[in-house]
């Protein structure tokens, strides 16, 4: 059975200046296990992790990231720095 992303999509501020949202897929059973979180890599996106999404979140709360200048996040101009990826992920 295939999980329908979209209800478990949220917004999360992690920059006032420039004000920037990343996208998290977000699903978690009433009482989880642990929480699992998914990164990706360069060109990447949180949906690519469905299936591990729909096979761990049954006993756990699973996260997938779209990070800053990805996916469904903001694409705010500029260059994006290893410390400013970091950041954004400390602070969602």
């Amino acid at each position: 059975m295939a999980l329908d992303l979209a209800l478990y999509r949220r917004q999360v501020r992690v920059s006032d200046y420039p004000d920037v949202r990343l996208s998290a897929i977000d699903i978690f059973p009433e009482h989880p296990n642990k929480t699992i979180v998914f990164i990706h890599g360069y060109g990447g996106q949180g949906r690519q992790w469905e299936y591990q999404l729909w096979q761990f979140s049954n006993d756990n709360r699973v996260i997938a990231i779209d990070l800053r200048g990805h996916g469904r996040s903001d694409k705010p101009e500029g260059k994006y720095s290893m410390s400013t990826i970091q950041r954004d992920l400390k602070t969602a």
